[in-house]
């Protein structure tokens, strides 16, 4: 991929215009005669974005008749944030923002209760700490805040508009923002709302970051470890869109309204989204997303995107084993890029003229 080419800066007001119009067009989408899903895929963290995009989107292009998922989705970090893998990973995908495609960003902070946490270091969070001033936890929260806030402000600079997913699955209990395992149980939904809360301000306000549409994106209820998709529910006025994780073997209804995820989101009255979709363990590398994007959008109507989640290598006992999670792994992604209900790259973003 060539370099992307330095644009000037957009103007706050042009941006900000012209994030309401994608969210509008989005929230449009399910209303229109023709019903056309946005088809995205994840390429990883931004550390290896180039490799990602080259192996998820243009190498598969060949067999899906030229055709690009129309959404790219990075993670900008995975227990660590690092600034310069922000400003490789921004590279990727302002090219794919001027080829008319659409953003999605997340991201994995470590925990910040401790040096060197992780992501999922689920025991002694305080999230009180994290949220005062002054302590090592808001010390190492806020360092994090600022290179996520730095490369989403490069982006805003050059004119891309971001669907921001960040502390996403907080109904699921294995990330630190919201866990299961703190003093009582379950992290209060006051402190996860206050979090959240922060971060909206300081991007928002402090950052003055106009291009995000906010994303809440809990798991997908499918047993009863997980809470229900709406426990968490920061508020209206700080969330745009809504949507689900969703990692299943089995393709129906059960899965997709599973204890009413899809019917507790649309309550919210904002445009869902499948946020993650991927094969659970029996089906990867044979998970038919055909039937499952038909099967979504017959029990789910009103879903206006669905995002695969990438494919990864991981080092066993007897060597690797290759996780196939991608469209591009799945033995029908021609078709389903082909689909006349399938919004790709082709296509352009919605509201484009």
């Amino acid at each position: 991929m060539p370099p992307a080419v330095s644009q000037p800066a957009t103007s706050i007001n042009s941006l900000r215009e012209q994030t309401q119009s994608l969210l509008a067009a989005l929230r449009a989408l399910p209303d229109q005669r023709e019903h056309r899903l946005i088809i995205g895929q994840n390429i990883g963290a931004a550390d290896n974005a180039a490799e990602g995009y080259q192996r998820f989107i243009e190498k598969p292009s060949g067999r899906l008749a030229g055709r690009h998922p129309l959404l790219v989705g990075i993670d900008y970090g995975w227990d660590r944030i690092e600034a310069g893998h922000i400003a490789a990973a921004n590279r990727v995908l302002i090219e794919h923002w001027k080829r008319g495609g659409m953003v999605t960003v997340c991201m994995h902070p470590g925990n910040p209760c401790s040096e060197g946490g992780t992501v999922q270091q689920v025991r002694g969070v305080d999230l009180e700490a994290v949220l005062t001033a002054g302590t090592e936890a808001n010390r190492r929260w806020m360092r994090d805040l600022e290179n996520i806030a730095t490369g989403l402000d490069e982006l805003r600079r050059a004119g891309v508009v971001v669907l921001w997913r960040p502390l996403h699955e907080m109904n699921g209990g294995w990330f630190w923002w919201c866990s299961d395992q703190h003093p009582g149980g379950w992290t209060d939904p006051a402190k996860f709302t206050a979090l959240w809360r922060h971060l909206h301000r300081y991007l928002t306000v402090e950052r003055k970051l106009d291009n995000l549409i906010w994303v809440y994106a809990p798991n997908a209820k499918l047993d009863e470890h997980t809470r229900p998709v709406a426990t968490y529910y920061p508020g209206s006025d700080v969330v745009d869109v809504v949507g689900y994780d969703c990692y299943t073997d089995v393709i129906g209804a059960q899965v997709w309204n599973a204890n009413n995820s899809y019917t507790d989101l649309i309550a919210l009255e904002k445009p869902f989204m499948v946020s993650e979709l991927g094969p659970g363990p029996k089906q990867r590398g044979t998970f038919d997303s055909q039937a499952a994007i038909a099967s979504i959008l017959a029990n789910c109507p009103r879903t206006m995107c669905v995002m695969h989640w990438h494919s990864w290598s991981e080092r066993r006992l007897l060597g690797k084993r290759y996780v196939a999670m991608a469209l591009s792994d799945t033995p029908n992604a021609e078709a389903v890029m082909a689909a006349p209900v399938s919004r790709t790259l082709s296509d352009g973003r919605p509201g484009s003229p």
